[in-house]
């Protein structure tokens, strides 16, 4: 009896080690989106003054069109009024974005952002390579940096 059982709780410990071993990467998923030409990165983030509401799509060829949308942000719901209130719809800088690889010393992409009016800016360019790529949308003082995937 115990000449059997050795064999076979050995072999129910290598098939749970596999398993174990199998279900990492399912564990451990990196939240970090990929970006496809079916699968736009979509971000938004309140910098303050200004929230940053944008799409960046990725081209067939490896280009990318970036669109950039600024409002002045929305504090609260009731708000006490002021004696000289601000104007209605602030003048809004154009943003710097910037993509780089954090994982290779190489010069980040800086596409030049057209204003389109009405607070939205737009610019192309191409990735060199796929990867991880950090996206940097930066507005007067304030940026944020949103991480993705490239397919390659």
């Amino acid at each position: 009896m115990s000449g059997r059982l050795i064999p076979v709780l050995l072999l129910l410990l290598f098939l749970g080690l596999i398993l174990g071993l199998m279900s990492i990467p399912f564990i451990a998923r990196d939240a970090t989106p990929t970006v496809s030409q079916s699968t736009p990165l979509r971000f938004k983030a309140d910098l303050g003054a200004i929230a940053v509401d944008g799409t960046l799509v990725l081209a067939p060829d490896g280009g990318f069109d970036v669109l950039v949308r600024l409002v002045p942000a929305r504090r609260g719901i009731a708000n006490p009024p002021i004696a000289n209130p601000p104007i209605a719809n602030p003048p809004i800088a154009n943003p710097i974005v910037v993509l780089a690889m954090p994982d290779h010393a190489m010069t980040p992409v800086m596409p030049a952002m057209v204003p389109l009016g009405g607070g939205r800016f737009a610019a192309s360019g191409r990735f060199p390579m796929g990867g991880r790529w950090d996206l940097r949308v930066a507005v007067r003082d304030d940026e944020i940096t949103f991480p993705f995937h490239v397919e390659e």
